[in-house]
């Protein structure tokens, strides 16, 4: 099922990986009660992105693979 979402949270991983021939950057994002995982395709970095670092995803959530995922959603990243 595929819902809107508004999440803010931590960002608890970043990482690259090879999706549909091309890298996708891939950020865990946990808001104390679960997590989600934002993937921009194409994306190698995000300047200012990092590790501890607070952020607020928009975008369309839907179940892959046991996780929630939200594709190229918009975000902000908020102050250390």
């Amino acid at each position: 099922m595929r819902a809107p979402c508004r999440m803010a949270g931590e960002v608890q991983g970043i990482k690259v990986v090879p999706r549909a021939g091309s890298p996708s950057l891939e950020v865990t994002v946990s808001d104390g009660s679960g997590r989600a995982v934002a993937v921009f395709l194409g994306r190698k970095r995000i300047p200012g992105l990092a590790v501890g670092h607070g952020i607020v995803l928009e975008g369309v959530a839907r179940r892959e693979g046991g996780r929630t995922v939200m594709l190229n959603p918009a975000y902000t990243l908020l102050g250390d």
